[in-house]
C-alpha cells in the first residue's frame, strides 16, 4: 500500500488510515472464519478518494458504530468479531457492507 500510495501521490495518513483498515478487516475475516475462499481487494484512487472494495465468499462481517463492551458480548467469538470491525469503522469514512448468494462486499472510503 505504501508503495502504491506513493506513486498514486496519495498522503501518507490516508494510506497508513488504510493500510491498518484493510489490515484488521482482513485479520478478523480469517480469526473469525468468515471467508470461506481466498479474500480479494481492490484499491482505486483519485485526487480526491481511496477507495477499497473487499470481496469473499462467507456472512458478512458486522460493524458496529460504538466500541463493543465485552460484558454485553454474547461470546468471546463475537466479541472479536465486533471489536474487528468496529476497528476498520474507525479508521475509514465510511463503510459499506453487503451481502446477496453468499457473496460478501466491503465498502471502505477514505476522504483524500
Amino acid at each position: 500500500m505504501e508503495a502504491q500510495g506513493s506513486a498514486w501521490g496519495a498522503r501518507p495518513e490516508i494510506i497508513h488510515r488504510a493500510t491498518v483498515a484493510l489490515t484488521e478487516l482482513q485479520e478478523g475475516l480469517v480469526s473469525q472464519r468468515l471467508s470461506s475462499q481466498p479474500i480479494q481487494v481492490e484499491v482505486r484512487f483519485d485526487e480526491f478518494n481511496l477507495r477499497a472494495q473487499v470481496r469473499y465468499q462467507g456472512p458478512l462481517m458486522v460493524f458496529p458504530t460504538q466500541r463493543p463492551i465485552p460484558s454485553y458480548l454474547p461470546s468471546e467469538h463475537d466479541g472479536m468479531e465486533h471489536l474487528s470491525g468496529f476497528l476498520v469503522r474507525q479508521y475509514a469514512d465510511r463503510v459499506e457492507a453487503t451481502n446477496k448468494d453468499g457473496e460478501s462486499r466491503v465498502g471502505l472510503h477514505f476522504d483524500h
